[in-house]
């Protein structure tokens, strides 16, 4: 669900009011679906503890606007199996396309299942203690999730069962009540959120929502000039907004704008790659990660100004350097802890490690194996996608080091 978002899209810094699907910050994305994981972009996925668990309770789906379930239904969420792992770990078992988020209300799950007779996707959430596992609340909404953002009072999911046809779903933060649907009719069915004080906003395709965290009320649409596909993350201190879109043929551009009402502060020059870069800010820098159809990198941009630290990155480079990182299309990064994040499917120490926002150092490596995916950062643990027969979500304890920033 986190997001997020996994990805084909992503996520900013920690909020204290706010936890994201991908990282602990503000802002989430779509979540990928194996080398991409989402028809877009990113990857992402975990696993964790020693007893099974049963949804303890089933959810009613009287959800509206086109969700995929008739009001007054009832669809039962699949028995979610925790074991313990290796070093204590826990370990969620047969968890389909997962996504989490790491709140300070619990660890919200969320994956999706094949429901008898149903010729759509479903997706189960769960709302998990973070003490000992247990099962505290479920919801059922159709489709696939593509990212999520938890608040104090909600849980705010987008989920895609269709082409260009997306939903942002609102859910009570303890019992996973439903409250709210908004159909979404971007561009690109691909979706990212962030939080800032006082509001919601999500990115979809040509556009960025503006939703007010009190009422929950759409309050302004913002039409963004030239994209199909667009991210949405925050600054450190969640006052801008850091937007990156792309047209159709992949051409786009990094934008800085007002967290109050969207206003553009500035620009980046033209980019290429596939679909709008991820982004994660910390401090006065700004990294993103493209996917650019044959390769992916990594690249830092000064705050101020919105210029790459290295210029013509990555096409002027044979190898890498610290803020300009080559890769797969695989390739992310998040923020959190007041680092950066690398990660990427077997893409070893270099590639899967916390680094210095500053200058792209390596403050340490993650404990990932050649096949997993890095699906959340949360508080104390990475939630991580295993793949074996099935797919897994693992937590791991994130190293000391990575903790400090």
């Amino acid at each position: 669900m986190a997001y997020h978002y996994l990805t084909g899209h992503h996520l900013g810094q920690a909020a204290s009011n706010s936890t994201s699907l991908n990282t602990i910050s503000p802002s989430t994305y779509r979540v990928k679906r194996g080398h991409n994981r989402s028809p877009r972009r990113w990857l992402l996925s975990l696993i964790a503890s020693a007893v099974m668990l049963s949804a303890c309770s089933t959810a009613t789906a009287s959800q509206s606007g086109g969700t995929g379930t008739k009001r007054g239904t009832t669809v039962a969420p699949p028995h979610l199996v925790v074991t313990t792992g290796p070093k204590h770990t826990r370990v969620f078992h047969n968890v389909f396309d997962p996504s989490v988020i790491d709140a300070s209300s619990g660890i919200y799950l969320g994956w999706v299942f094949a429901h008898p007779g149903s010729a759509q996707s479903r997706s189960a959430v769960v709302r998990i203690d973070r003490a000992n596992a247990k099962v505290l609340s479920t919801n059922v909404l159709a489709g696939s999730i593509e990212a999520g953002v938890a608040t104090n009072r909600h849980l705010w999911i987008t989920s895609s069962n269709a082409p260009s046809k997306a939903i942002l779903y609102e859910f009570n933060a303890d019992n996973l009540t439903l409250t709210r649907t908004i159909p979404l009719i971007g561009t690109d069915p691909g979706t990212s959120m962030a939080t800032t004080n006082s509001y919601l906003w999500v990115s979809e395709g040509d556009q960025l929502l503006r939703i007010d965290r009190r009422d929950a009320n759409l309050r302004k649409q913002v039409k963004l000039t030239a994209a199909f596909s667009a991210t949405v993350s925050t600054d450190t201190q969640d006052h801008l907004l850091v937007v990156a879109i792309a047209n159709r043929g992949g051409q786009g551009r990094i934008e800085i704008r007002s967290g109050a009402n969207a206003n553009l502060i500035g620009t980046s020059a033209s980019l290429n790659g596939v679909f709008a870069p991820r982004t994660a800010a910390v401090g006065k820098n700004i990294w993103i990660s493209e996917a650019t159809g044959n390769m992916g990198y990594v690249s830092r941009y000064r705050l101020r100004g919105l210029t790459p630290t290295v210029a013509g990155c990555p096409s002027s480079l044979l190898t890498n350097s610290p803020t300009c990182i080559l890769g797969s299309n695989g390739l992310q990064v998040n923020a959190s802890h007041q680092l950066i994040f690398l990660s990427q499917v077997a893409g070893g120490g270099a590639r899967n490690a916390c680094i210095d926002p500053s200058n792209g150092s390596i403050v340490a490596q993650l404990p990932l194996a050649p096949t997993d995916q890095l699906l959340t950062i949360g508080h104390s643990h990475l939630f991580v996608m295993t793949q074996t027969r099935r797919e897994n979500v693992v937590e791991l304890p994130i190293p000391s080091a990575c903790l400090g920033g």
